[in-house]
Order: C-alpha cells, then sequence, then structure tokens
C-alpha cells in the first residue's frame, strides 16, 4: 500500500492565476466585464486627503456577485469561503496571504443602492424586461425557491428578500451574458484555424 509524504509545509512559488482553472466561471465573467467603469461612478463618493484609507470599490462589489452566481447564503460565508477558494481571491484580487475586508464593511455599503435598483426597474429598459418576465416566470421562480433562499420569505422579510432576488437576477444576467462573450470568443478562435471561406460563419454570431 502506497503511502504518500506529507506536504503541509512545504513552500512552492505560486499565484492565484496559476491555481484558477482556465475555464472557470469568473474567468469568464472578469473577461465579459469592464469593472473598471466602477472607479468613475464612486470616484466623487471619496476623499484623497482625508479620512481613513478606503477599500477599493471593485472589491466591495464582486464578493456581492460571486455570493449570487454561487447561490451562497450571506455575505458572512461567502467571506469565508474566499479565505480558501483560490477562484475568489483571483476574482477580487487577492493574493492567498493578503486579508480580506471584513463582511460587515461590504453589507454596509449595498444597502444604499437598494432604491436605486427599484429606479432601473421603473426606467424604460426595466419595463421592456419586466414584461418579457412570463417568457420563463415559472422556471426562475423555481430556481429561487429551490436555490436561493424565497423559501425562507416568512422567516426573513419579505423586503430583505425582495433586495436579494433583485441581486440575483442581475448576477444570472451577468452570467449568460459572460458565458455568451466566452463562447463567442472561442468560435471566433476556432474559425481562425479553419480555411478563409468558413468566415461566412460570424455573421450568425
Amino acid at each position: 500500500m502506497k503511502r504518500e509524504t506529507e506536504q503541509r509545509q512545504a513552500i512552492e512559488m505560486l499565484c492565484t492565476d496559476m491555481l484558477t482553472p482556465r475555464d472557470h466561471l469568473l474567468r469568464k465573467i472578469d473577461a465579459a466585464v469592464d469593472f473598471t467603469h466602477i472607479y468613475e461612478l464612486v470616484e466623487d463618493l471619496y476623499c484623497e486627503d482625508n479620512g481613513r484609507p478606503g477599500c477599493d470599490p471593485v472589491v466591495l462589489f464582486k464578493p456581492v456577485l460571486i455570493q449570487h452566481l454561487f447561490g451562497i447564503r450571506s455575505l458572512r460565508q461567502t467571506m469565508r469561503d474566499a479565505e480558501v477558494n483560490v477562484a475568489y481571491r483571483w476574482f477580487l484580487g487577492y493574493t492567498m496571504s493578503q486579508s480580506l475586508p471584513h463582511f460587515a464593511t461590504i453589507s454596509y455599503v449595498w444597502h444604499d443602492y437598494i432604491e436605486r435598483a427599484e429606479d432601473v426597474r421603473h426606467s424604460d429598459i426595466g419595463k421592456k424586461t419586466y414584461a418579457l418576465r412570463s417568457q420563463t416566470i415559472e422556471r426562475v421562480f423555481a430556481d429561487g425557491k429551490e436555490k436561493h433562499a424565497m423559501r425562507y420569505t416568512p422567516y426573513r422579510g419579505l423586503p430583505a428578500v425582495t433586495a436579494w432576488v433583485k441581486l440575483k437576477f442581475a448576477a444570472m444576467n451577468l452570467k449568460k451574458l459572460a458565458i455568451y462573450k466566452w463562447m463567442r470568443l472561442l468560435f471566433s478562435a476556432f474559425l481562425s484555424h479553419k480555411k478563409p471561406h468558413c468566415e461566412v460563419a460570424m455573421p450568425l454570431l
């Protein structure tokens, strides 16, 4: 019987990019979305020469996205998972030894944006999207109850679950966009290795 030598104390030169799978969902999200726009949106909320050092606003956004992409029950648990999850740390831009933000800091920031999400729902594009709800309403609610904590509405309260579901749907849509862009990129790479006449297939995308 073979017994492996214990390597718990072994030291290796590795980075999170080397350990995160190339086809991981978070890599697809990162390739599809330019998160640097967040800096422009919140620039006027930060003071450069006064107060305590602020947390990176992109880092404040990404844990909430991770939570809703992977169906994690709370931000507290999300940050606990990020302590040991290499892909989460890669997405956040942290090394394995860096300390992560406290979950309470992230929770506090997001409370101010619930009303903004409601404004978007009542905008022209929000109304058009809402009009399509009947196409997938049964599947969405089934998934919401089974996977995304809607079954706990009587215990958590309707306002809290409503905010939760809005973030969940936003994450679902972003996931679909990232996968679509990823597949389109792979298909384009595939065509580039084919004969020139195969380029006629590109308009199909």
